[in-house]
C-alpha cells in the first residue's frame, strides 16, 4: 500500500478523486484484525489481537502494539524526530537472559490526528527473534494485506529501467537485477525502523 506502485507511495499508478490535493506524505493506520506475537529470547514478548499497522511512504507497514501488553521494556534517553510523528521515544528490550539496545520505540506526545497509536509501541524486525501472526511465522516483515501472504518474502527476480517484477519464495530472498542498472546486485527494500 505504501510501498511499489501503491496508493500511499510516491509512484503509485492511481489516482485519489479528491477535490483537495492529497499531501505528499500520506499516512495510513488500521486495525490489523488478527492475533500478533513477537519472539524475543525464546520467549513471547508480546501477544495480542489489538495491533495497529502503521502504512507510510516508502516503508513496510509497521505493526505498532499496545504499550500495557509488551513488558521487558526500558525506556532510554535517546530520541529522535519522526517528520509526521512527533517524537520516537527508544527503548531497550530485556528478557530472560537477553537483552537489545534500542529495539523498540513509542510516540511521545503523538498529535491529535494519531491517537490511534498513542500507547502503542513498535519493535525493530531485525531486533527480534521472530514475529508471528495467528500461528504462522511472518518471514519477511510486518504482514502487508494488499501485497499478499505474510509467510512468503517477495523476491526482486529481475529488473528494468521501466518495471522490477516480484515472485514470492516460501524461504529464501533472491534478486538479480539487470547488469546495466547502477544497483546491480541489490534487492531494494523499504525500512520498518525509523530513520535516526
Amino acid at each position: 500500500m505504501s510501498w511499489q506502485q501503491g496508493p500511499l507511495s510516491a509512484q503509485r499508478t492511481g489516482t485519489f478523486l479528491t477535490a483537495e490535493p492529497v499531501p505528499e506524505r500520506l499516512l495510513y493506520a488500521e486495525p490489523l484484525r488478527r492475533r500478533r506475537r513477537v519472539a524475543f529470547g525464546g520467549q513471547t514478548l508480546v501477544d495480542t489481537e489489538d495491533v495497529v499497522v502503521l502504512h507510510e511512504p516508502g516503508r513496510y507497514p509497521v505493526a505498532w502494539f499496545p504499550a500495557a501488553a509488551a513488558g521487558a521494556l526500558t525506556t532510554t534517553p535517546r530520541t529522535t524526530p519522526h517528520r509526521a510523528l512527533g517524537r520516537l521515544r527508544w527503548m531497550d528490550v530485556a528478557l530472560g537472559d537477553r537483552g537489545a539496545a534500542r529495539a523498540a520505540w513509542r510516540l511521545e506526545e503523538p498529535p491529535a490526528y494519531a491517537a490511534l497509536l498513542a500507547d502503542r509501541v513498535a519493535f525493530s524486525w531485525p531486533a527480534m527473534d521472530a514475529f508471528y501472526e495467528e500461528d504462522e511465522r511472518v518471514l519477511s516483515h510486518a504482514a502487508d494485506a494488499y501485497h499478499g501472504s505474510t509467510s512468503a518474502a517477495p523476491a526482486v527476480t529481475s529488473s528494468s529501467a521501466t518495471a522490477t517484477r516480484w515472485s514470492r519464495t516460501p524461504t529464501r530472498r533472491s534478486c538479480s537485477t539487470s547488469p546495466a542498472s547502477p544497483r546491480a546486485g541489490t534487492c531494494p527494500r523499504p525500512t520498518s525502523t525509523p530513520v535516526c
